[in-house]
């Protein structure tokens, strides 16, 4: 059976453990700060450190720490990809996650400006959504598709730099009540 107690000097927590000498304590001593032995119970004292409390943040560094979000958010909002409705009225996932994609994207876009300017107007061209369909457009209907998703890569931009300009105006009065992560979809 142990008895504790604790003081505090400053920045310096104690805790002090009084119990009964085992025989093998002894030859071994726990790891504490301190250790003897009185009256044949063993005094053990451990020492913490207490760190001090952390300084508010200033009005400035909570917006630097809001603004260094912006970019991985913009990301992950892009990575989501755009829900597009196909001419078909059926819809899929358009994958926008990295540049590949969006090259792939823009690579099928220059391949239907260039069938289209060949006349071509059926469904030759496939395009697979994120839920591995298939989806057959025409010249056309590719470049609107392209545009949807140009466009929605542009609009995660166009979200960061708005919520870039929202934060530089933030004040003491309005900072807490700022969601950075609100309106990325």
């Amino acid at each position: 059976m142990s008895t504790w107690t604790s003081s505090q000097t400053g920045d310096e927590l104690t805790a002090i453990e009084i119990r009964a000498l085992h025989p093998a304590t002894r030859f071994r001593r726990p790891l504490a700060d301190s250790f003897e032995v009185l009256d044949g119970k063993a005094k053990i004292a451990y020492t913490k450190v207490i760190p001090p409390e952390p300084a508010p943040l200033t009005l400035d560094e909570r917006k630097q720490a809001m603004l260094s979000q912006l970019p991985s958010l913009r990301s992950d909002a892009q990575a989501n990809g755009l829900l597009y409705t196909f001419p078909d009225g059926s819809t899929g996932k358009i994958q926008t996650r990295n540049t590949i994609d969006t090259g792939n994207i823009n690579g099928l876009a220059t391949q239907a400006l260039v069938l289209q300017s060949q006349g071509i107007a059926d469904a030759v061209m496939p395009f697979r959504v994120a839920e591995n369909e298939t989806k057959m457009l025409t010249p056309g209907q590719m470049i609107e598709m392209a545009t949807a998703a140009s466009n929605f890569v542009s609009g995660t931009y166009a979200t960061k730099w708005a919520k870039e300009a929202e934060i530089a105006n933030l004040t003491e009065e309005t900072i807490d009540a700022y969601d950075v992560t609100a309106g990325w979809s």
